[in-house]
């Protein structure tokens, strides 16, 4: 039920920009939508990999995710 996305942002982006995560979070939650119900989505904040969890109510809608974030861009970064 949880995805990993990474690549979604770099550390150095919320450097002194305090609603950088909240911001993320509200447009990661509102693409994963698409997909099925999100119940949590989690920056790992700071992390060199810019990593993104998402959680979803049921594992449907995490696969559906998966397949339909594949190959997609974000801020010109290629989402792994």
């Amino acid at each position: 039920k949880i995805v990993v996305l990474k690549n979604m942002f770099l550390p150095d982006e919320a450097d002194g920009k305090s609603e950088f995560y909240d911001v993320l979070t509200g447009e990661v939650a509102s693409e994963c939508e698409k997909f099925g119900e999100v119940t949590k989505v989690t920056p790992m904040e700071g992390h060199i990999l810019g990593i993104v969890c998402v959680k979803f109510r049921d594992s449907v809608g995490a696969e559906e995710c998966v397949r339909g974030m594949e190959g997609r861009y974000y801020r010109n970064r290629n989402i792994e």
